[in-house]
């Protein structure tokens, strides 16, 4: 590295640093403004747990009445001007006064980690979440090439302007927590082959099953990473990789296991079916477009967000079966089945299945936007190391699909309504789907 290069790197580590230094001010501010109502319900329901009233059945309809007085008992014993406005904001914006919607086993993970001091736990919970978001760019940086300075600029942007990400501090939301786990899987992943012999069989071997487990628990934590889990291991079956696959499965399943025991240990033995039919209710609410909900189901005038959802589902799933199938290794040329080749396949499908149902999905929030960042970073990724090898036009795509996801486009038009941004964000999302999936041939093989 001659002297050039080392002064371009440490201007670029100086910048990286500055911007993080910025980006964690502003996030303070936010947090500062946040209203946190999401965060009331993480807060609320472990306590109502722990003192018997979710005996009754905090996910029951029937008997909301007794939970909401219990809410605001415990309100009135906290004697906390945070929760007093949380609770009359759940009861203005909900009909039952309280919205469980968090599956038994994310309860029971932030329940856990709680004390009965309102305000540490939550300001515990939005520092932690901006630590592990950032932990989580990095870890996907790192694992798509990047030198650390620029994976640390990369989170530093991602933090100081990602609408979504601003919008999941506003709502104290768990989607920073989402893309961390994710990212500690998609590192194993992506360097699932480490070497030959004995210890690149057991690396191997160690990475699918970590992998497999971190999926299966995020999955109980928040059922809509499904598809991360389920493309790569399909994928893994197309590439006849049985091995992987069936230790992928392994620790899937034991992942899963693992948190509908802890969700149920917690929260009591049938909580998971409560869970499951307190949420299908949910489900068939229209959740407007005005109110924040960017799902494309909202443009087919689908007032039950059901059929549409489910068309879309359909339609997304089998077009990345046909195009895992059509890409699969047996048909790929020689110089795509080189063992340093395979690991991004996987891991792009597995960043590729959180986006999937930001485009599918009945509900879309704009904090739901965190999700696609991992596929976003690795966009971001091949477009600095392999900028040779790819046309311009790609890239001038690809940074708009970045810059749709990345930023609510009602800040830049003003007036031109909800509308214009559902499509702005979906097109986005979509077009980051084909760029994150493209497999355009390179001379250099790599992890990508």
């Amino acid at each position: 590295m001659n002297r050039q290069e080392r002064n371009a790197k440490r201007g670029t580590l100086l910048v990286a640093l500055v911007c993080v230094v910025a980006a964690i001010a502003n996030s303070v501010i936010l947090v500062k403004r946040s209203s946190g109502i999401d965060f009331f319900h993480f807060w609320i329901v472990p306590r109502l747990v722990e003192s018997g009233a979710g005996e009754t059945g905090v996910y029951s309809r029937a008997r909301r009445d007794v939970i909401v007085a219990e809410v605001d008992e415990i309100a009135q014993d906290v004697d906390s001007p945070r929760v007093d406005k949380w609770a009359g904001e759940s009861r203005r914006l909900y009909p039952d006064g309280l919205h469980p919607t968090a599956t038994p086993l994310l309860y029971a993970t932030h329940g856990s980690l709680q004390t009965r001091n309102v305000e540490f736990d939550f300001m515990a919970f939005q520092a932690a979440g901006i630590a592990v978001f950032l932990m989580g760019c990095l870890l996907i940086g790192e694992a798509c090439g990047l030198p650390l300075a620029t994976s640390l600029l990369i989170a530093g942007l991602l933090l100081l302007f990602h609408r979504g990400v601003h919008s999941d501090i506003g709502v104290a939301n768990v989607n920073r927590f989402q893309a961390g786990m994710f990212a500690v899987a998609f590192g194993w992943i992506a360097r699932w082959r480490t070497g030959d012999g004995r210890a690149g069989r057991l690396a191997t071997a160690t990475g699918w099953i970590l992998a497999g487990v971190i999926l299966g628990w995020m999955i109980g934590y928040k059922p809509n990473t499904l598809l991360a889990a389920i493309l790569p291991g399909v994928a893994l079956l197309f590439d006849r990789r049985w091995s992987c696959a069936l230790l992928f499965l392994i620790g899937g399943v034991a992942g899963g296991v693992a948190g509908l025991e802890v969700g149920a240990r917690y929260m009591g033995g049938v909580s998971w079916l409560e869970w499951r039919d307190y949420v299908a209710e949910v489900w068939h609410e229209p959740f407007a477009l005005e109110a924040g909900n960017y799902a494309l189901s909202r443009l087919l005038n689908d007032p039950a967000l059901k059929s549409g959802s489910a068309i879309l589902s359909a339609i997304l799933i089998v077009a990345m079966l046909v195009w895992m199938w059509r890409t699969r290794a047996a048909n790929r040329p020689s110089h795509h089945v080189e063992p340093e080749r395979a690991p991004g396949r996987y891991a792009r499908l597995a960043a590729a299945g959180l986006v999937v149902p930001l485009i599918s999905g009945p509900v879309t929030w704009g904090h739901y936007l965190v999700l696609s960042i991992p596929l976003a970073i690795i966009v971001a990724a091949r477009m600095i190391s392999d900028h040779h090898h790819r046309s311009f036009a790609w890239m001038i795509v690809a940074s708009m699909a970045i810059g749709l996801t990345a930023l609510l486009p009602t800040t830049w038009i003003p007036g031109l309504g909800a509308t214009w941004t559902l499509v702005s964000i979906q097109s986005g999302l979509a077009v980051l789907l084909f760029t994150g999936l493209d497999d355009h041939p390179r001379e250099d093989a790599d992890a990508f």
